[in-house]
């Protein structure tokens, strides 16, 4: 990932690129893939309600959410899975915003 980063790569990047450019059309099928299956795992064991997904990936909206819904039923080990998976409505600002209202608090 930081080999990446170095060469002006970002998940933002891969994922906008990855309309025009096989190698990031790979490497965004790459990214894809463990992020579900880390998904799954995180399901399977815990099995919650909902999964927020945050940070930067979180820019890619709905566009991700379908790929992860389309994905999920091959990682999952139950009959039937009742989590949902949504976006964070603060996306990467969380953080920030989080600390902002620390601020205040203090």
């Amino acid at each position: 990932a930081n080999a990446l980063k170095k060469q002006g790569f970002s998940p933002r990047t891969i994922f906008k690129d990855a309309k025009t450019n096989e190698a990031a059309k790979i490497a965004a099928e790459n990214y894809l893939e463990y992020l579900c299956e880390g998904l799954g795992n995180i399901v399977n064991i815990f099995q919650p309600e909902i999964v927020v997904i945050g940070g930067g990936i979180s820019g890619e909206g709905d566009a991700l959410l379908r790929e992860i819904n389309a994905r999920m039923p091959d990682k999952i080990f139950t009959e039937k899975s009742f989590t949902k998976f949504a976006i964070a409505k603060l996306g990467n600002d969380a953080g920030i915003i989080g600390a902002a209202m620390l601020g205040e608090v203090g």
